[in-house]
């Protein structure tokens, strides 16, 4: 499903728009995610996401195309970390089905 090797952090072009021409780097997460998706990196694309603050559209990856995979192959680090970030109040509740998919997810890892 995702190489875990992938990451949303920012790239020195990146940081040389955020740095130097002042561009929002959640427009650059934003941006990322739109060409993450386009190449069907799910991993990349949710990290991306929430990285520009996008909540529900992380969740909706998260749960459609990277939580059941990740528990099935027992590499479930990097969805743990991705579904704690959602979980704050301040997040986890602009996102409608929290309670009954990442939330869900969220226990199960973490009675396992």
């Amino acid at each position: 499903c995702c190489k875990l090797s992938e990451t949303a952090d920012l790239t020195e072009e990146d940081e040389f728009l955020t740095e130097q021409l002042s561009v929002p780097a959640e427009w650059i997460h934003q941006a990322k995610a739109v060409r993450a998706r386009y190449e069907g990196k799910h991993l990349l694309t949710a990290q991306h996401h929430l990285s520009a603050g996008q909540w529900m559209a992380s969740h909706a990856i998260i749960v459609k195309h990277i939580a059941s995979p990740a528990i099935v192959n027992g590499d479930t680090h990097v969805l743990m970390s991705m579904l704690e970030e959602l979980e704050p109040l301040y997040r986890s509740a602009l996102i409608p089905d929290w309670s009954r998919a990442g939330q869900v997810y969220l226990d199960y890892l973490r009675l396992s």
